[in-house]
């Protein structure tokens, strides 16, 4: 993982490029599950991203039903950690997802 400062927007599809995994990570709050817009959602799946999220509702939904990445119950860090070993020991299920997830803005 690495940690950069405020990268503007510009910038920010490089940095999605050479990344693996997009993370979409809220506190476990009921108010998220389904009261959420997360921009971050839409530039990691635009830069065919597959997402770990770790909080249920909508968008937990569609990365599940578009098997687009990772959605993890929330206050698991062994389910999240899961995933992360799984998404980089499986790279060909991995470009799968990425693909997926490169198709889901046409759905939106």
């Amino acid at each position: 993982m690495v940690f950069h400062p405020p990268v503007p927007k510009a910038k920010l599809s490089g940095l999605m490029a050479a990344a693996d995994v997009g993370m979409q990570i809220l506190a476990n709050v009921p108010a998220f599950y389904y009261g959420t817009s997360p921009n971050k959602f839409f530039d990691y799946i635009a830069s065919g991203l597959p997402v770990l999220n770790n909080y249920p509702g909508w968008l937990a939904d569609i990365i599940t039903r578009s098997e687009c990445g990772y959605a993890v119950p929330p206050d698991d860090p062994g389910a999240f950690a899961d995933a992360l070993v799984h998404a980089a020991g499986r790279p060909q299920e991995h470009a799968e997802m990425s693909a997926r997830a490169s198709g889901l803005p046409q759905k939106f």
